[in-house]
């Protein structure tokens, strides 16, 4: 395949979206809501699944099958609250001890006005803070000392 001609595929209509990977992936899926701070991200499609028995946290980037669910879900453009659900959901998933899977079809993040005054963290700080957080466990529980 060429350059071209991936480029044609990645932009097909007729694509599969997150949602239909989710619904012939899992089982028993469980849509999750809000970020518990702003409000809700149609954009991020996450929530808890069940993966051959075992249980999952599912986080997906959705843009949509049509027009009207296309602009519902922002062209699966990003606000901060997705972002900040998507890293609820992955504390919770380490906390329970269930794996993590991301399904990643975006063109980026919002980049309107409307997140500026909220000052809110973008998705590079949200997974680094996820990273950083394991890492001061490991500190504070006496893993990683020199000798």
């Amino acid at each position: 395949m060429r350059a071209y001609e991936r480029l044609c595929a990645a932009r097909a209509k007729g694509r599969p979206t997150a949602a239909s990977y989710i619904s012939a992936l899992f089982t028993d899926f469980f849509e999750l809501h809000g970020d518990r701070l702003y409000s809700d991200d149609h954009a991020i499609l996450a929530g808890i699944a069940r993966l051959d028995g075992q249980p999952v946290t599912v986080i997906a980037i959705e843009k949509g099958a049509d027009t009207k669910e296309k602009v519902d879900r922002n062209f699966g453009s990003v606000h901060p609250e997705g972002y900040r659900k998507a890293l609820r959901l992955m504390r919770q998933a380490e906390k329970f001890g269930r794996p993590v899977i991301c399904l990643v079809d975006t063109s980026g993040a919002y980049c309107g006005i409307g997140p500026e005054p909220l000052r809110v963290f973008c998705p590079e700080n949200a997974l680094y803070q996820h990273s950083n957080r394991r890492g001061r466990q490991r500190r504070r529980a006496g893993a990683g000392r020199l000798r």
